[in-house]
């Protein structure tokens, strides 16, 4: 089938972008009907390596989970929808994932760590007792993100002092287990863009997260694994 766009046939290419362009603007919350929603669903929110999770179900099995992950989406998208889907879905858990995208385009590492906490502390207004829980901004393989690695780094750092002056919050190192033994990202967890996540990139992702997800919500966040600054 051919895709107009006024009154141009566009490519499939194109036509993929426009409807990941467009998705941005659609909000995550019209995947699920609120009025049935189980406090006890794990959300995701974040950027595409949310999104692109497509074994979630499968890997967290034996949880209901809801990914409102969108593609592009930075810290400043997140602060700016965070109040509308703590209201809609007041989950017990929340797992953030972002940064990526912020310190590809030149965001510091200080703005990151701040709207990460107006994030945070949002859920923790809205939702009394709410546990949140933040993936570390990963390494990427492609030389054009691998030369951010400083801010990158300096970033998980201030995020993770940010969760634990939060409380209630637990900054969850997935980074370090992805650097090899000279401290380079390993490949064999990427797809072939060298910035998202294949289904091993994904099953250490699992394996680090879902046993603080387990923790019992009387136990005391903890920092898990804090990446060293550069």
């Amino acid at each position: 089938m051919k895709i107009r766009y006024r009154g141009r046939v566009m490519t499939d290419r194109a036509a993929r972008l426009l409807s990941l362009a467009l998705s941005l603007f659609i909000p995550g919350n019209a995947r699920s009907d609120p009025g049935t929603f189980d406090p006890h669903t794990i959300v995701f929110i974040g950027s595409s390596s949310i999104e692109f999770w497509k074994t979630l179900p499968a890997d967290f099995a034996g949880h209901r989970v809801l990914n409102l992950g969108k593609a592009g989406t930075t810290y400043s998208h997140l602060v700016a929808n965070v109040g509308e889907w703590a209201a809609r879905y007041p989950a017990r858990r929340y797992v953030i994932y972002s940064g990526d995208n912020d310190i590809a385009w030149m965001r510091s590492p200080e703005t990151v760590a701040r709207q990460f906490r107006e994030v945070a502390s949002s859920l923790k207004a809205s939702i009394p007792g709410v546990r949140v829980f933040v993936i570390s901004i990963k390494p990427n393989v492609i030389p054009t993100r691998r030369v951010r690695i400083g801010a990158v780094r300096k970033a998980n750092g201030m995020i993770a002092s940010e969760a634990a002056a939060l409380g209630g919050v637990t900054f969850v190192d997935t980074h370090t287990a992805m650097l090899g033994p000279n401290g380079r990202p390993r490949a064999e967890w990427f797809t072939i863009d060298g910035i998202h996540l294949n289904e091993k990139g994904y099953r250490l992702w699992r394996d680090i997260l879902l046993p603080e997800l387990d923790r019992p919500a009387s136990s005391k966040p903890r920092l898990v694994a804090r990446p060293i600054e550069p």
